[in-house]
Parts: C-alpha cells; structure tokens; sequence
C-alpha cells in the first residue's frame, strides 16, 4: 500500500484561499477552502483497497511452430469488494514480443464482476512461462493504492516438433526402430535363401515348395535398437545470443530434450552428456525413470532451458 500524493497541496491552497477570503471579506474564497479541505480530509476517511482477484490464462495454442502468432485471452475475476480503479499489467515472457493488441487493461470491478482482453505474441524457440499478472488497485479518491500479483500457471511450449539424429549402421540385438542390414523376423522382406534345419515353418516359402519341390526361407528386415549418447556444448563461451534472443546452450538444451524424446520414444538406449561450467553424464538407459533423470534440470547438471 502506498500514497500517490494525488492530492499534495490542496490543504496549503485550501488556508491561502481561507487568508485571502477572510482579508478581503469574501464568502465564495472562504466557501472554496472550505471544499478543498474536505477533499483533502477525504482520503482518510476512506477504506484502503484490497483487491482480490482470480486470473485465468489462455492461449490459442500452447504449442505453435516458431514465428507462429498466439492469442493470449486473459480474464480477471474480482472476488472482493468494489475496486473503483484497477490497473492490470499482463506477465508476458521476457524473451516474447507483443505483435498484436496490449497486456495492459484498467476496469472498475463490482463484487463478482469479471473483465476479459486479448493481445498477440510471437512464438519464438524454446519454453516460455509466463509472469505473474500486476494489478494496481486505487481507492475511490485516488490517493491510496494497493500493488499486487496475481499467477496462473501457464507456459507456451515452442519445442514440440519432431527432431531425428543419424544414427550408425552398427546396433544392438534389441528390438527398435532402425532398419537393420541383416534379414531375420520384421515386416519387410528382405531375402529368400535355402533352408536350413531349425528354420521356423511360418517363414518357409511354401508355395516355391509346391511349385518347385525345394524348401526356401523367407527373410525380413529386422529393426533393431541402438545406443546414443547425446552431447551438449556448455562452456562459457557456448552463452551467445543476438538482441532477444534466447543463447545458444538454451537452444542447445532443448534440442537435446528434443532428440532424447525422440530416440527413448523409439526404443534405444540413451545417454546423456555435457561439458562446462559443470560436469554432467547420465549412462544409457531405457525406460520412464531414466527418461525422468534425462530431462533438463534433472539431477544430471544440465542446464535448464528457463
């Protein structure tokens, strides 16, 4: 709570106006002081504001391509008393612009009432949470206002699309994602060749047996998995950035979140590492506690990309 000092002066006018009035015996100057030292006197008689407000946030997509523009729709619920003047600054990413509308809106708010505006921003590269709203409350005078936050957990995604590595030709025998060099049980035919005892009876060609009388195995491609290990470059001299621009290890980070999603989501056994101003290494692994570990921020060193 602080004074705006709105109304600084007006009792130092109000006794120069009553002096003058009182020395030249006229009743309208003594009259005008008489109101400025009620308008000085009202603000203190007057309850201080105590906004209580609830904010809801929503995005057109919470999860566009970069360059996209996203429609940020934020309505404020009062769940007080009456606020004759608010003011209501919207917590926008530090790294996002504005194209569009304004995050800034000022209403009365009644008991209950609620007040909706939407603005435009662009989507850049990364994981954007958004700020607590400001709101600054004014009592009805003007000359006391009350600053507050309000939060709602939000956060634009702009990492979602796919990303894929080149992986080597050598893998494990595991079953994954990777076309194997090597026939055995798949979906797609790779080879037919003689057979050879201990060969399964589904994988006989049996209608080359019945036009020709000679056993002939079917082949397919297997897909198989493979171990990775994903590096990251953190050294001091990887924390670049033109104007607004997230640096490049927050890019290098959430390409690595990116890629660890993909190659666990096919089945390979990943690894994490990262050279800077800490040390990180995270062997491979496979499955949803190890995925939890690989993520940035875990207890792995690696640095977040917030």
């Amino acid at each position: 709570m602080t004074e705006t000092h709105r109304w600084r002066g007006v009792i130092a006018l109000s006794l120069a106006a009553g002096a003058v009035g009182l020395a030249v015996d006229r009743p309208s100057m003594l009259l005008l002081a008489v109101v400025g030292v009620v308008f000085a006197a009202y603000p203190r008689v007057v309850a201080d504001p105590e906004p209580k407000l609830r904010l809801e946030r929503r995005l057109s997509n919470s999860t566009p391509r970069p360059g996209d523009e996203v429609t940020v729709t934020v309505t404020v619920t009062n769940e007080g008393g009456f606020l004759p003047d608010v003011r209501i600054v919207d917590g926008v990413p530090a790294l996002l612009s504005v194209s569009g509308g304004s995050p800034r809106n000022g209403a009365v708010f009644w008991p209950g009432r609620s007040v909706r505006f939407s603005y435009r921003i662009q989507a850049k590269h990364g994981k954007h949470p958004f700020e607590p709203a400001t709101v600054v409350a004014r009592d009805l005078s003007g000359a006391r206002e009350a600053e507050t936050t309000v939060a709602a957990d939000t956060e634009l995604d702009c990492t979602a699309t796919g990303a894929e590595g080149p992986l080597r030709d050598k893998t494990l025998d595991q079953v994954g994602r990777i076309v194997a060099q090597k026939g055995g049980s798949g979906i797609e035919f790779h080879r037919t060749r003689e057979y050879r005892a201990g060969d399964a009876m589904h994988r006989i060609d049996w209608n080359r047996y019945a036009r020709t009388g000679s056993l002939t195995t079917v082949e397919y491609r297997e897909e198989n998995a493979a171990t990775v290990v994903v590096l990251v470059d953190a050294r001091q001299v990887a924390y670049r950035a033109t104007t607004d621009e997230p640096h490049a290890v927050a890019y290098s980070v959430s390409a690595a979140e990116q890629l660890l999603a993909s190659l666990h989501r096919d089945r390979n056994l990943v690894g994490l590492a990262a050279f800077g101003r800490e040390q990180c290494w995270l062997e491979p692994g496979a499955g949803r506690s190890h995925r939890a570990n690989a993520r940035p921020g875990a207890r792995n060193g690696l640095p977040s990309t917030r």
